[in-house]
């Protein structure tokens, strides 16, 4: 029948399509995403992206990418041609090195952190007026994800939970004893010492988004009036979140405040 000589020739030649654009990028990790079904759905759905969000919509598009990001190894992100810690504007440079596997003595960490094989523990990702970022736990168990539409706030999501999607935030934070993400967010407007300006966030004092990967859960922290926070910084100590107004502050172990958590294994 003509209509099903047609159909395989269309899907012969997407079929032709994929296996250029993957001689083009992906040689080099060709052997990691044989055995990586995120990785292939993350490359397809990132260097198709036009022809996805054509299909499902922008709101759609976003959800799905975000959802394979937050099941994706550090290795699918490098495979699938974002940034990495190392050169933010293009795909991994050093798939040879990234792209291996982990030696047998090697544990923890060190097995997914780069320069040593296993990639780098952030990744950027653009595309038109959308950008994202990666960033892993160094234990390699949680991905906190930023996503960015023009000019709107980001959007954060923690191991596929959204984090207070009402709350203005940064497009960046960090990882605290591969448990908790922080991420600075817009500061009260009634603080003594609030300034507004340009920047990211607008306000010069600013508060605190804090995700607890362990119970899946987020709390905001908002300076009192004698907490100067303008560049905050969340410290673990064994069973407490200690919060600093400064890196001085820190050094000095003056905290603003300390938080009490219990271990993981209660």
């Amino acid at each position: 029948m003509a209509w099903w000589r047609a159909r395989n020739k269309r899907r012969a030649a997407a079929g032709r399509a994929t296996r250029q654009r993957w001689d083009l990028h992906s040689t080099a990790w060709q052997p990691w995403l044989r055995r990586s079904p995120v990785g292939v759905e993350l490359f397809t759905w990132w260097y198709e992206a036009d022809g996805y969000v054509g299909l499902v919509g922008e709101e759609a598009f976003r959800d799905h990418v975000v959802d394979l990001l937050c099941r994706a190894s550090r290795r699918d992100c490098a495979a699938a041609g974002l940034g990495c810690a190392r050169r933010v504007d293009r795909a991994c440079p050093q798939p040879a090195v990234c792209g291996q596997d982990p030696r047998a003595d090697m544990r923890g960490a060190d097995r997914e952190r780069g320069p040593v094989p296993g990639a780098c523990g952030t990744f950027h990702g653009y595309w038109r007026d959308v950008g994202l970022r990666v960033f892993f736990s160094d234990d390699d168990r949680h991905r906190a994800v930023f996503w960015r539409t023009g000019n709107n706030p980001p959007g954060l999501w923690v191991n596929g939970n959204q984090v207070h999607a009402d709350v203005t935030i940064e497009s960046w934070g960090y990882w605290v004893g591969d448990r908790f993400f922080v991420v600075s967010a817009e500061g009260p407007a009634g603080h003594p010492e609030q300034v507004y300006g340009p920047g990211e966030l607008v306000t010069k004092i600013v508060s605190l988004l804090i995700f607890d990967a362990h119970h899946a859960s987020s709390q905001l922290l908002v300076p009192r009036s004698t907490e100067n926070w303008e560049t905050p910084r969340v410290v673990l100590h064994e069973t407490a979140l200690s919060v600093y107004a400064n890196r001085d502050a820190c050094t000095a172990g003056k905290a603003d405040r300390v938080l009490p958590v219990e271990p993981i294994g209660t």
